[in-house]
């Protein structure tokens, strides 16, 4: 098993102060002592070990959702499934039991990107500074550009802390819309449908390929939303971010309405 831990923080040089004066590079060499106290704070735990438990809430949300549409004397039917067949079962549910899964799972993910973003922001971690975007309350105020250093932070600190790489590639219309690239999801990396398997017909094999990956997309898109619940100020149902397939990868498009 490899001995690499998850989560770590990002490198972020580029983003470093300007030291100009000697009470400067007194300070800045106070924060970087300060964060190297934080990084070794952070909790670990083993690459493979994360990935898997990411992976396995999916199929915990589809045998929770088919247990309870099921009576008392065959929810038992689901407790003896593989994951990968519960994941097959996902694209026979009803449209409702199929929303109702991703409900949950962004609810997973939701709460991930909230408690991840209090972490990185407000334990000691001199690297990160939002004061200049905060109202007196602590959220952002949401006017316009100031949304953009918050979409960074998604894209490096917490995309690097939660999903182990950095998002390739984002862009915005200025204009509250945001798309972030990322061309090698790593729920999704190693993700394999069986050819000929029973559980998927081959007419319709690229459809309900998508399908079965929607649920892990939807993890992205809860911490997403979660994230920004605890830095701007707007209802988080004002807010939407969808996910589609593209040639080199998945793009997450995030739309924040002005406040």
């Amino acid at each position: 098993m490899s001995n690499n831990t998850h989560p770590q923080t990002a490198n972020r040089s580029s983003a470093l102060p300007t030291v100009n004066t000697q009470q400067q590079r007194l300070q800045y060499e106070q924060q970087l002592r300060q964060y190297e106290i934080y990084k070794k704070s952070l909790p670990t735990v083993n690459t493979i070990s994360y990935e898997y438990l990411m992976n396995e809430m999916v199929p915990l949300a589809i045998s929770l959702e088919i247990e309870e549409g099921q009576d008392i004397n065959t929810s038992h039917s689901t407790k003896m499934a593989q994951s990968h067949q519960l994941i097959y079962q996902y694209c026979k549910l009803t449209l409702p039991q199929q929303q109702s899964i991703l409900n949950r799972i962004h609810q997973i993910g939701f709460g991930i990107g909230s408690r991840i973003s209090e972490m990185l922001i407000f334990h000691n971690n001199p690297n990160l500074n939002f004061k200049s975007l905060l109202s007196s309350d602590g959220r952002n105020n949401n006017n316009g550009a100031e949304l953009l250093p918050v979409m960074k932070f998604i894209c490096k600190d917490v995309w690097k802390l939660v999903f182990g790489k950095q998002v390739d590639n984002l862009k915005t219309n200025h204009r509250g819309t945001f798309y972030l690239l990322d061309k090698n999801y790593c729920l999704i990396r190693n993700f394999v449908v069986e050819k000929n398997s029973k559980f998927v017909e081959d007419s319709d094999d690229n459809l309900e390929r998508h399908v079965i990956l929607k649920p892990y997309l939807e993890i992205a898109a809860g911490v997403i939303k979660g994230v920004l619940s605890n830095l701007i100020n707007i209802d988080t149902e004002a807010m939407t971010c969808v996910y589609e397939f593209v040639d080199n990868g998945v793009s997450f498009n995030v739309h924040v309405p002005k406040s």
